[in-house]
């Protein structure tokens, strides 16, 4: 339902109802009406003669066929669908890769926290330690990317139904 109120539908819709009404039959009729007193002579008598005159253009009475618009609008609409599906797929598939990133994170923490407790005993170095700090903050950055392009696919799908 959300698809019928996207704004690229409504637009279409928008235009084929101006074109039927340009199309409308009652837009190419003219009607013309006339009063004309009948003078004999020199004075006028009882009679007058009325006239109405219609004209339509022939190409009022061709059949129109409206299926290549529907048509248009199906296909449309299956457009707009399909791209929904699609960043809902992209959507999905950058909250599985930030579940994967944040289990790599919890495991440089881990890692980390082994590094500290060796440094407390003397037996790593600081470099060791530093590296296990890179490595999760590099994880969190990533993290942090993917849940921006979450934003971002969230959006999209709001535009193209119409609610952003």
């Amino acid at each position: 339902r959300k698809i019928d109120e996207s704004p690229r539908v409504r637009l279409l819709l928008a235009r084929l109802d101006e074109k039927r009404q340009q199309d409308s039959v009652w837009n190419h009729i003219h009607v013309s009406a006339s009063l004309n007193p009948i003078k004999t002579a020199s004075e006028f008598t009882d009679s007058i003669r009325a006239g109405i005159s219609v004209s339509v253009p022939f190409k009022v009475f061709q059949s129109k066929s409206y299926q290549a618009e529907m048509l248009e609008l199906r296909i449309l609409r299956q457009d707009l669908k399909r791209e929904v599906r699609k960043l809902w797929f992209d959507r999905q598939r950058c909250t599985l890769e930030i579940r994967q990133l944040e289990l790599e994170r919890a495991g440089t923490r881990l890692t980390e926290e082994k590094v500290k407790v060796k440094l407390a005993v003397r037996d790593a170095s600081a470099d060791e330690l530093e590296a296990a700090r890179l490595s999760t903050s590099r994880i969190e950055t990533q993290v942090l990317e993917k849940q921006l392009d979450i934003r971002d696919l969230e959006d999209q799908l709001l535009a193209l139904v119409g609610e952003l």
